[in-house]
């Protein structure tokens, strides 16, 4: 248990870390606008490393339909996603 206190702590510092840099001076909106890109990106990454890996399972252990009724629900998620 205090080994996920100790990572969860770490994982949760960049937040403090943030707010502190945002406290201290205001930062040009372009910086700001790659930070957010490169966030964006990484939860994008994110995404498609965890579709990658949950579609094909759910095709093998549910049968055809309901793999494909999955598939349409991820491509949807995803198409709205991009969209807001």
């Amino acid at each position: 248990m205090g080994a996920a206190l100790v990572w969860g702590a770490v994982a949760s510092s960049s937040l403090v870390i943030g707010a502190l840099l945002a406290g201290v001076r205001s930062w040009p909106p372009r910086r700001v606008g790659m930070v957010l890109a490169f966030g964006a990106g990484a939860l994008l990454v994110l995404l498609v490393l965890l579709v990658d890996s949950m579609i094909p399972e759910a095709t093998r252990d549910s049968g055809r339909v309901a793999g494909l009724v999955t598939t349409l629900g991820f491509a949807v998620a995803a198409a709205l996603s991009s969209v807001a």
